[in-house]
């Protein structure tokens, strides 16, 4: 079973008409400049320019190949840089959680789910990537409801549970 939490992310925008009559993306006053969007601006510019490279690219001279390709490589460095910086972002509110013992950092169903989460490095829940470490607190739906923590290493008997 997969633990890991999708966070869907909502970009709202409208179109508008430049002095030029050319259609841009105008974004709301109230828009938040999140690091997310620009991410997801630059994969799926990474997306679309690749795509066109395989389907159009035997209607291209060298040169314009050339030049499709370099841009490319570009923008796959500057995605490659944003994806690490918000990786890094998600990893620290992680680590802060453990360092702030947070009540609870990941919900699961069963203890067979909770188990499961040690056979991984890292747990990727609610926009946050945790370390599997001592520390790391875990609800588990299942009977009661009950908060467990690793407690004295990282392997299935050292979960205790937390009252």
């Amino acid at each position: 079973m997969e633990f890991e939490e999708k966070i869907m992310f909502k970009i709202e925008y409208g179109i508008k008409l430049n002095e030029y009559n050319r259609p841009y993306i105008d974004l709301p006053t109230t828009y938040e400049h999140n690091p997310e969007d620009k991410f997801f601006a630059l994969e799926i510019s990474r997306y679309i320019l690749k795509g066109a490279c395989e389907r159009l690219s035997i209607n291209f001279d060298e040169t314009t190949k050339n030049k499709l390709n370099n841009c490319l490589g570009i923008l796959e460095q500057v995605s490659d840089e944003v994806a690490k910086i918000l990786w890094d972002n998600m990893k620290n509110m992680g680590d802060i959680d453990i360092i702030m013992k947070k009540r609870l950092h990941i919900n699961v169903g069963t203890i067979e789910n909770r188990n499961e989460l040690l056979n991984k490095e890292y747990v990727f829940y609610e926009g946050k990537i945790y370390t599997i470490q001592e520390g790391l607190r875990v609800f588990v739906f299942e009977g009661e409801g009950n908060v467990f923590e690793l407690q004295g290493g990282i392997t299935n008997e050292c979960w205790v549970k937390i009252e």
